[in-house]
């Protein structure tokens, strides 16, 4: 489930994050500051240890208009408020436990807008723990609408 397109540049840019931009208490401000500059869409969560799975902490603007959801309706839900009807169940649990087991995964899913209509998602993840002292793991969604 790795793409091997976007493992390269994933990688890249978790480790530009990583040395460049974070640092003790901030770490987790810093980050989402980040991630808000990019014209990609992304969406952190936390390692979700409830039973529905993980807690949507940050969903940048560029993931708001792809997914024509607001933040505040995010923060806080589960991806699975991103699912309807057609969405690949089975795909969105495989993605989870190879993300899980190995710390990285890619998906093509369809997913559902807060309008409603469904549309075409490819996402990689990575996990990242924030650095010493911090023992929050966070998972970071790439996101890129295919349609």
């Amino acid at each position: 489930m790795v793409s091997p397109y976007l493992e390269r540049p994933t990688r890249k840019l978790f480790e530009a994050v990583i040395d460049g931009a974070l640092d003790g208490d901030s770490a987790r401000s810093t980050l989402f500051e980040f991630f808000d500059r990019l014209e990609i869409g992304v969406l952190i969560t936390d390692v979700g240890i409830q039973p529905r799975g993980p807690r949507i902490l940050h969903a940048n603007l560029a993931y708001c208009r792809a997914c024509r959801f607001d933040a505040e309706r995010l923060i806080g839900a589960t991806p699975h408020v991103l699912h309807g009807p057609e969405t690949d169940r089975e795909a969105a649990r495989r993605f989870r436990a190879t993300l899980e087991r190995e710390g990285r995964a890619t998906v093509d899913l369809v997913n559902y807008g807060g309008d409603g209509v469904p549309y075409r998602m490819h996402l990689v993840a990575g996990k990242l723990t924030l650095g010493p002292g911090d023992d929050t793991d966070l998972r970071i969604a790439f996101a890129l609408r295919l349609d």
